[in-house]
């Protein structure tokens, strides 16, 4: 069976004569040049007289004739003992006993040559030249295990798929996003497109940044779930090691069995994305496994900042629900003390929170409050001013005289008795100065504390009561930080059903009295400037490196060059995955990250290959091409040319897509021309 190995460029061995080591001995022979010797030894440039090829054991072959002959009967035509790219790893492969050694040859083979040296291999399975065609055992067996590929045992690791199909599958299912742009995670998708098991996985990720270390996990479940991967790639529930995506809900046999009260907070209440936070989906176990509020209180102090209000009402929620006892729900404020506490508010506590109540404890030393009433208030430090206005306190906490003002250390109450320094005493009219002083609020003095929305709120829709209400008032707040009613009408998320009610009234009034725009601006999409969330599609504006202020997106893994996918507080206590701009990375890890260069760093970036400079240079060509499978394995093939531009160009000429080929010769006048090669 003659195969002619298909590239433009024709392959075979020199044929040279080799002597034995004696007279006696001697017989005449063709053999492959640097090829294994019939009785094992070796007389190769690249391996040694002990019959290996640079570590590979080897023994000349062990079929019916020599892997040198059987391979050149059946399998090469042409010429190549002149070009030492593909004379290397011709040597390496017919030293081998097994397919699998001669897998490990393909390592040689410059990029122009690999796929020359894979249909090599896979004819020389077929012909049973490496001994009994694999080299491996279990081959024929009907499964794809650990140690076979489609090259050392087609029989059992068939791709039903070709890479191209399943490529494909993953770009239009799994969400990659920005990946098929970032020359890294494209050799990784590219790699995994051919995997059959798990070890070709390990293998694809081998060297690879962290981020997509991190996001292959999910890539393969997700292309499992989609049918673009076989099953055996993803994770093996029973085997002892809790893998990544799996958990105590779907794998309690390696990642340990979730308790009863676990399952019934998941399952009962609204914890939105914290079961995939690991700190914070610890503090979720903890408190099922409590029994008083001190307990739930110690869980929450423990688990993460940002989830310490969605823990504190999924805690209230398990209580309620009977996931844990009534004794540990969270302490509630005291409803009818005729103090608004923390926690309290008009609507869900009217006795103690109605408009002109005291909140002692909300750090404002409301009118009605004095330091005897509400020292925590209004006499923090344990000293007033009245009738001491222009006194310094010799060994005292705080005082009331003018340069107090200077040194932070005034009195509680200096601003109601002594009016900026005056020692008339008295409560003069210190609202109106333009100046929001200690003391003064928004719902105090709004045209001192507020903006034009929020005191256009106040005068047209009589908003006073909500101003005044903990809970209601958050949300006046967004309100009066928006300037339409998309942006207004999202500040009623999280808000009680009755407080929702009131605040779709409020809007309304809102925009009839043209305290809002009804018609928003066009929100921006990623890295268009912004003010604010409310200016962008994804809800988030984050500053770059340069200190601007831009949109962003959110991520499962992956985001653009430069960018990290990163964990970050959201509202109402839970947490968001968005790309931020990603920290420096650290120079001298011998890594050369995405946003790592030549310039910023020499000892990790030395050499910057033409790829890497022309995906920063020829953007255009480089997204263009990422919409071509064909142009895409090209493109990999064309990166580990380096410098060398002809076999950048024999990567190109070997295609057969006139649409890819016209692409990458774009790239490749384009990375000349701008001085990447």
């Amino acid at each position: 069976m003659k195969r002619y190995l298909s590239l433009a460029i024709s392959i075979t061995l020199t044929l040279l004569q080799v002597s034995a080591c004696s007279d006696s001995d001697s017989q005449e022979g063709i053999s492959i040049a640097t090829t294994g010797s019939s009785d094992g030894g070796s007389t190769t440039d690249t391996g040694t007289t002990d019959g290996t090829t640079d570590g590979i054991e080897t023994d000349g072959g062990t079929g019916s004739e020599p892997v040198n002959l059987c391979l050149e009967d059946n399998c090469m035509e042409g010429n190549c003992q002149n070009i030492d790219e593909c004379k290397t790893a011709m040597d390496c492969v017919v030293g081998c006993d097994t397919s699998l050694c001669a897998e490990l040859c393909l390592d040689k083979a410059s990029p122009p040559f690999k796929s020359a040296i894979s249909e090599l291999i896979a004819c020389g399975v077929e012909g049973q030249c490496f001994g009994k065609g694999s080299g491996i055992e279990t081959c024929g067996n009907g499964e794809c295990d650990e140690s076979e590929s489609p090259l050392n045992c087609p029989a059992d690791c068939e791709i039903k798929e070709t890479p191209e199909q399943v490529y494909q599958c993953l770009v239009n299912n799994c969400e990659v996003g920005q990946c098929v742009q970032w020359p890294d995670c494209q050799k990784t998708l590219l790699c995994l497109a051919g995997c059959q098991n798990k070890t070709c996985v390990e293998q694809c990720t081998d060297g690879a940044p962290n981020q997509i270390k991190g996001f292959v996990p999910f890539l393969v479940v997700c292309g499992i779930e989609n049918e673009c991967l076989p099953p055996e790639l993803g994770p093996e529930c029973g085997n002892g090691d809790c893998e990544p995506t799996e958990n105590s809900l779907n794998c309690a046999q390696d990642c340990g069995k979730a308790s009863d009260g676990y399952i019934c907070i998941i399952e009962a209440c609204d914890v939105g994305q914290c079961p995939d936070w690991p700190g914070c989906n610890n503090a979720l176990k903890c408190l099922a496994e409590c029994e008083d509020a001190k307990c739930t209180s110690e869980c929450i102090q423990d688990g993460p900042n940002p989830a310490a209000n969605m823990l504190t009402n999924a805690a209230q929620c398990a209580a309620d629900k009977g996931c844990i006892p009534k004794d540990a729900a969270p302490d509630k404020a005291e409803c009818g003390n005729q103090v608004c506490d923390p926690g309290e508010n008009l609507f869900n506590c009217y006795e103690d929170c109605q408009p002109g109540m005291e909140q002692c404890g909300n750090g404002q030393c409301d009118g009605g409050e004095k330091p005897d009433t509400c020292p925590e208030d209004c006499d923090p430090d344990g000293g007033s001013c009245e009738g001491k206005c222009g006194q310094f306190s010799q060994g005292g906490s705080c005082h009331c005289d003018e340069p107090c003002v200077e040194f932070g250390n005034c009195c509680g109450d200096f601003e109601e008795f002594c009016d900026g320094g005056n020692t008339g005493g008295g409560n003069p009219e210190i609202c109106g100065n333009g100046n929001c002083g200690q003391g003064e609020t928004k719902a105090i003095c709004p045209q001192d504390c507020a903006n034009d929305t929020y005191v256009c709120l106040l005068q047209e829709c009589d908003a006073g009561a909500c101003a005044n209400a903990e809970i209601c008032s958050k949300a006046m707040d967004c309100i009066a930080d928006c300037s339409d009613l998309d942006c207004a009408d999202k500040c009623k998320e999280g808000q009680p059903d009755n407080n929702v009610t009131y605040l779709t009234d409020m809007l309304a009034c809102a925009t009839k009295n043209g305290c809002l725009d009804s018609n928003p601006p066009p929100l921006g999409g990623f890295g268009d400037a912004c003010q604010e969330g409310k200016d962008c599609k994804s809800g988030w504006c984050v500053g770059n490196e340069k200190g601007d202020s831009v949109c962003t997106v959110t991520c499962l893994d992956i985001c653009a060059p430069g960018w990290a996918c990163t964990t970050v507080a959201a509202a109402g206590g839970d947490v968001a995955f968005i790309c931020m701009p990603a920290t420096k990375p650290e120079c001298g890890d011998g890594i050369c990250d995405p946003n790592e260069s030549a310039d910023s760093c020499a000892q990790d970036c030395s050499i910057q290959t033409p790829m890497s400079c022309a995906n920063e240079k020829c953007s255009k060509q480089i997204t263009k091409c990422a919409e071509n499978f064909i142009c895409v394995t090209t493109l990999a093939c064309v990166d580990d040319c380096g410098q060398n531009l002809e076999c950048a160009k024999d990567c190109i000429e070997a295609i057969d897509d006139d649409d890819a080929e016209d692409t990458l010769e774009e790239i490749l006048v384009c990375a000349v021309d701008k001085k990447c090669f």
